[in-house]
């Protein structure tokens, strides 16, 4: 079986592939990468993923660049493809039983996560991430087992939630922006704002089927969105790219960027519900309320941080803008603090 990418720069043989990489009759071989995602280009690595009972042992003739274990097992592979795009093949070995292991992780934080709505700071590794959504969305050239289904290990709408899940309503994100626009320091401001946005409409992309976790394909990922999600698209690439020179016009870009984090949400809340593993948003906001009556305490920013969160689940909390603007004149409004006398 042959396979054409880079408008025919790289002909790929699955045989040759597989005669590279030494698997086994029993093993499984799986191709995948950005290239065969379609958003790769000629620096891009291509990846081959071979799932075993055992790592195998280095031996004569195995390539420079490897990465072996302390027991003398092969973890990955490295080598160039003789062809005009210079493509370096990435041969990456597992187990079966990494691929169990791996997935009870990644089951037992989605269970987690599934129980609050305040973002959710643990993850997997980010090797990991890589790891399931490259065999999610590969090719698989062997099945020496004859029923693998990575599908069936690594549940798409489950990685999707736990990435949605990491990425969304960071609280002291956004209290740093409130500070730095109260501040008045703009340009802070606007770069942490940039995160932000990005964060939020990368929240949208995993529920919405992208599952590619690394971040410097942001904008590719964007592009491929389905025609849904044009207005936001469109609204984010012509946001990276417009001028903010003058304070009127950094204003003006953090004012826009909440505008479209605001449309990021309601794309979200369209999304969440339709898949039976995710929080519906009555489940979300049911969620958030039931934590805010279990705070302690009850003061300005135990209020603010579930603003925020409500205005993730609903368009009738207060916008974005408005609780960065409000903060900022109760910033502006406190009295000025007075020297201490001895």
């Amino acid at each position: 079986m042959y396979t054409e990418l880079l408008d025919g720069e790289l002909l790929l043989d699955s045989a040759d592939l597989l005669a590279r990489s030494g698997v086994r009759p029993e093993d499984v071989a799986v191709l995948s990468g950005t290239l065969l995602e379609g958003f790769g280009n000629r620096y891009s690595d291509l990846d081959l993923y071979v799932i075993g009972h055992e790592l195998p042992l280095k031996g004569p003739g195995v390539p420079a660049m490897l990465v072996v274990r302390e027991d003398g097992r092969i973890r990955r592979v490295n080598e160039s493809l003789e062809s005009a795009a210079r493509v370096i093949l990435d041969i990456q070995y597992y187990t079966f039983r990494e691929l169990s292991t791996l997935a009870r992780s990644l089951t037992a934080l989605y269970s987690e996560a599934r129980q609050s709505t305040q973002i959710f700071r643990k993850t997997l590794h980010q090797d990991d991430e890589d790891l399931i959504h490259k065999l999610l969305t590969g090719t698989v050239l062997q099945d020496g087992t004859g029923s693998f289904n990575a599908h069936q290990i690594f549940s798409p709408a489950v990685f999707s939630f736990l990435k949605y899940r990491n990425e969304v309503g960071g609280y002291a994100e956004f209290r740093d922006l409130v500070g730095s626009w109260s501040d008045g320091d703009l340009d802070t401001c606007l770069y942490n704002i940039r995160g932000y946005l990005v964060s939020q409409v990368s929240g949208l992309m995993f529920l919405a089927g992208n599952t590619n976790p690394r971040p410097k394909w942001f904008t590719r990922r964007l592009k491929v969105l389905s025609p849904a999600y044009d207005g936001l698209r469109e609204g984010v690439i012509s946001w990276l790219h417009s001028p903010r020179n003058s304070d009127s016009q950094k204003r003006e870009a953090v004012e826009s960027a909440c505008d479209l984090i605001e449309l990021a949400y309601v794309h979200i809340r369209d999304l969440l519900g339709k898949d039976p593993q995710w929080f519906t948003v009555e489940e979300a906001l049911t969620l958030t309320e039931a934590e805010l009556a279990e705070r302690p305490t009850r003061d300005r920013d135990t209020l603010d941080e579930f603003h925020l969160r409500r205005r993730m689940f609903s368009s009738a909390a207060p916008s974005l803008i408005s609780q960065i603007k409000s903060e900022s004149r109760r910033a502006t409004a406190r009295p000025e603090s007075r020297p201490i006398s001895c």
